[in-house]
């Protein structure tokens, strides 16, 4: 049986998953570009949507997207993007 967290949610019936969850949300977008040393990238962001100043505008969903995939939402720097994005437990 497992021991911690994984144990404690198999106990009260909770399923588990170590794959893809389907479920991101960036809170700090400047801060992740510069982690990435994609910096150079300029933003204004919105409250629901980011706009690259590049004249390319996107959703908060589509910048997850165009960021971490898998699906591809634009050609937009996609010599850049994507990184891969793994969780598991």
């Amino acid at each position: 049986m497992d021991e911690g967290l994984p144990g404690i949610l198999d106990g009260l019936g909770i399923p588990r998953q170590v794959g893809y969850a389907g479920m991101l949300r960036i809170i700090n977008l400047t801060g992740l570009l510069q982690k990435l040393k994609l910096d150079k990238i300029e933003i204004e962001a919105k409250e629901e949507e980011a706009i690259f100043l590049q004249g390319v505008k996107f959703t908060r969903r589509e910048i997850i997207k165009l960021i971490f995939g898998p699906e591809r939402v634009s050609d937009f720097a996609k010599d850049l993007f994507q990184y891969p994005f793994i969780s598991g437990l």
